[in-house]
């Protein structure tokens, strides 16, 4: 077999993956930088995918290194003994889609304020991450890809159908939730439901898209690296699409405080005020009325507000209210 179809097929596929390293490590930069106070959880998410991204591009490299130099004018590459950093790759490739498909559940459970689509999710999501597990396991114990593959084939196509299924499932029930936010939501959060529901369209066809392209390549052509090019490449979109998600919420507050007027409606429906406030630390608004009805953008730490005869507001001047929150609450972290 010629080695366009083995050895060049997985060193485009490398390739393309380290070059989307590069846009991990600008975007994890651009997020610590933003935003320096998010939760640590959060925080902690970000540093832990931007190290398995480093390892997976590693050991990635050593693969491609092995077969292209190490072992140079070989062209019986399905008979030749796997390097060990294949399986290594293959299970830390899979904590990444663990972890990022997680944060999606996470998002898809507080937007519907449901747990049934996201276990089941989670279900399928187990169930691959053990099927994985073992596959990388036999891939450190196995001597050829050709035993490995036909070993371990019928796991394999079991894995990538259920990761084809939940890339193109989870980003299009975030869609379906957050369209069923957008109903009730007010006129000024129904324009950030409308962005969200656009960037998770736009993030999730390309994971998916993907996904489903990497399951078909392994069936139609079997023998051939080419599904190892796309699939080499997944990893890293799945961190982009989460550290695109996080990113985003510059533009989301930008939205938010496009409209400094907030609607103050009094528990007496005849009275109505508009108050204008300034967003800075410890701006100080006095009002008349005894409920606040307001729009809490969730991208910073929940800011208490006592209503009496004045209301104060601190953070970044963006108010919040205990009252009339549930159509917001899915803009979180």
């Amino acid at each position: 077999m010629p080695f366009d179809g083995q050895i060049g097929a997985l060193e485009v596929g490398v390739l393309t993956a380290v070059f989307l390293f590069g846009i991990t490590t600008t975007q994890t930069y651009l997020y610590y930088h933003l935003f320096p106070h998010d939760p640590k959880r959060t925080r902690q998410l970000v540093a832990i995918v931007w190290v398995l991204e480093l390892a997976t591009s590693i050991s990635a490299t050593h693969v491609c290194y092995t077969y292209t130099v190490t072992r140079f004018g070989n062209n019986n590459v399905p008979h030749m003994k796997l390097p060990p950093t294949v399986g290594v790759n293959l299970f830390l490739s899979e904590i990444v889609f663990v972890l990022v498909q997680s944060y999606f559940l996470l998002r898809i459970t507080q937007v519907s304020r449901t747990w049934f689509f996201t276990v089941g999710c989670a279900i399928l999501l187990s169930i691959r991450f053990v099927i994985t597990t073992f596959a990388a396991v036999e891939a450190l114990l196995t001597d050829t890809l050709d035993q490995f593959l036909k070993q371990w084939n019928w796991a394999i196509i079991t894995f990538l159908t259920i990761g084809a299924f939940l890339d193109v499932v989870v980003p299009f029930g975030l869609v379906y939730f957050l369209y069923v936010q957008r109903a009730v939501a007010y006129k000024t959060t129904v324009l950030i439901v409308d962005k969200l529901i656009l960037w998770t369209v736009e993030t999730g066809i390309a994971t998916g898209l993907l996904a489903v392209l990497v399951l078909i390549m392994y069936l139609a052509l079997p023998g051939r690296f080419a599904w190892i090019c796309v699939y080499a490449c997944l990893p890293k979109l799945f961190s982009n699409a989460l550290l695109a998600n996080l990113n985003s919420r510059v533009k989301l507050r930008a939205m938010q405080e496009g409209s400094d007027a907030v609607e103050m409606a009094s528990s007496d429906p005849t009275i109505r005020n508009t108050v204008h406030f300034p967003h800075r630390l410890g701006a100080k608004v006095t009002v008349s009325t005894q409920r606040v009805r307001t729009i809490d953008d969730g991208l910073s730490k929940p800011v208490d507000v006592e209503v009496e005869e004045a209301a104060q507001y601190s953070g970044d001047g963006t108010p919040s209210s205990t009252n009339d929150r549930k159509d917001t609450d899915f803009i979180i972290m």
